[in-house]
């Protein structure tokens, strides 16, 4: 779904890249680089930008994480799901009673995106490019 632009700072989109610069173009949760394939999913990496807080108008750079497509879709994967509760209930007619945003983020799940990333054999390889130290 399309960001509304009016919900965010004039400033957004140097903000928003200043965040995906941080981290070299990296997702800050699983190290997916932004425009190379998936480490998991293979499908073209496009970096977002995460309120942590789930609060728009905090844009402080500690409450900014750059995020693949994957990780922020399962971080606000609650919040997607109310949402079309609401909009499935409210398409019958009928009324939900859920919070409009659930905003933050659920460590948990950060924790398990991590250690799914630590997995991957791609984390498991030696880098040819290091040098390495030999006791003799």
């Amino acid at each position: 779904m399309p960001m509304d632009k009016r919900k965010y700072p004039d400033n957004w989109n140097w903000l928003s890249r200043q965040i995906r610069n941080r981290n070299n173009q990296k997702c800050e949760l699983c190290d997916a680089t932004n425009g190379k394939p998936h480490w998991k999913t293979e499908s073209i990496v496009v970096l977002t930008v995460h309120h942590i807080d789930g609060n728009r108008t905090n844009n402080s750079e500690q409450n900014l994480i750059a995020l693949c497509q994957r990780c922020h879709l399962r971080l606000d994967l609650e919040k997607h799901i109310r949402n079309r509760q609401k909009t499935a209930a409210t398409k019958k007619g009928g009324h939900m009673l859920c919070e409009d945003d659930l905003g933050g983020i659920d460590m948990n799940e950060i924790n398990d995106i991590k250690e799914e990333q630590n997995q991957h054999p791609r984390n498991n390889e030696e880098d040819p490019n290091e040098t390495h130290s030999q006791n003799t």
